[in-house]
């Protein structure tokens, strides 16, 4: 089967839809890329901001369209980016993933300090809802500044000293090559991760019987399991852009799955955190469990002020 891969034309978009073209030439099939620019590629080159142009959605709109519209088969996408199931479109899947990289963020800094060096005032970039109440929580001494734009750029605008520091998904950095300019992997504790940070999803239309059988035969379970848990718990959150959460699932040693997960208020002055390890249950059930645990504590109420506030 020849298929038809729609992505951004972002140099990590596409190196990310290559690795699932690789892994699926590797089971006897071919393909090629279907570049499209998404609503989110254009706010980053006016440094619109994302919240207001859709959201996280807004990286994957036009790509989703692609399938629909039959100009190609399956849509690839970073899992950190997908919206939760209630806001994406109807008529679609994710029968896939690839095994999921690092989840963790990292610190480049425009003087080669860790996090922890830097010093009163100094500029942090972000875009991140997410990141920005972590810092506000953590290093409440920073200046959080609104800072878009792809990789390159965010890195170039740091080095001419718009700002001193940035934060990145490690993964992005690896697959792009530029392990050399991290100064800190900063630890879950410190900077919690976007649910699905780390994975590449694969999205295709519900029906396409014969290429969700192909899909599946390149899926990384362990991945998928644990993605099924962040998803469940962003669901039951009713989570969007505008909410400060955060969180991921991995497998223990013992084979347990270990979820830890967060929602903050957007000023950092509050956060909630919850955490579980079990055994045989099933994913969907231990995500619902985590966000019941937070809802408890009064995420609810912080999801509502995150909203209205924005």
């Amino acid at each position: 089967m020849h298929f038809r891969i729609a992505t951004r034309k972002s140099k990590l978009a596409q190196i990310q839809a290559n690795l699932v073209g690789e892994k699926l030439e590797e089971i006897g099939h071919s393909y090629e890329l279907v570049l499209i620019v998404s609503t989110g590629d254009k706010s980053q080159k006016t440094n619109g901001d994302l919240s207001k142009d859709g959201g996280k959605g807004a990286f994957i709109k036009e790509v989703q369209e692609a399938v629909a519209e039959g100009r190609a088969d399956i849509a690839v996408h970073s899992m950190k980016d997908v919206p939760s199931d209630f806001e994406r479109p109807e008529g679609f899947v994710i029968p896939a993933v690839l095994e999921r990289e690092n989840h963790r963020d990292v610190v480049i800094t425009r003087k080669n300090d860790t996090f922890l060096m830097l010093e009163k005032g100094a500029k942090i970039g972000t875009s991140s809802i997410r990141r920005a109440s972590q810092i506000r929580a953590n290093f409440p001494y920073l200046d959080v500044v609104h800072y878009r734009g792809n990789v390159d750029s965010r890195i170039q605008k740091m080095d001419e000293g718009v700002v001193d520091a940035i934060i990145l998904a490690k993964a992005g950095i690896d697959r792009l090559g530029l392990e050399n300019r991290i100064d800190e992997v900063l630890e879950s504790d410190v900077m919690m991760p976007a649910f699905g940070q780390g994975i590449i999803g694969i999205e295709c239309k519900a029906d396409a019987t014969e290429v969700i059988d192909a899909l599946k035969e390149i899926n990384h379970e362990e991945s998928f399991v644990c993605l099924t848990v962040e998803r469940a718990i962003t669901n039951a959150l009713q989570g969007n852009c505008h909410t400060p959460m955060a969180g991921y699932c991995e497998y223990s040693a013992g084979g347990s799955l270990r979820v830890v997960a967060l929602v903050s208020s957007k000023d950092g002055e509050t956060v909630l955190r919850s955490r579980y390890k079990e055994k045989g249950i099933d994913p969907v059930e231990l995500g619902e469990k985590v966000a019941k645990d937070l809802l408890s504590q009064g995420a609810e109420e912080l999801i509502k002020e995150a909203s209205v506030n924005d």
